[in-house]
């Protein structure tokens, strides 16, 4: 039981990591976009990568329009 723990630990520790990858990975425009969505203050209070990558996936196949 205490190496899937230490396991599942990994996991959220290497998944908040990736937020901060992310968000350092974005332009100036794209940053500003993504910090500007609804969803973003959620996401960076929980760290959210999975769903931050969402939010990105949405700007780069709307072109960042609101449809």
């Amino acid at each position: 039981m205490s190496e899937m723990m230490k396991t599942e630990r990994a996991l959220a520790t290497n998944l908040c990591n990736l937020f901060a990858v992310l968000m350092s990975l974005c332009d100036s425009e794209n940053k500003n976009q993504v910090e500007s969505s609804t969803e973003y203050e959620e996401l960076e209070m929980s760290l959210d990568s999975m769903g931050l990558l969402a939010v990105i996936q949405k700007l780069i196949y709307t072109r960042g329009t609101n449809n």
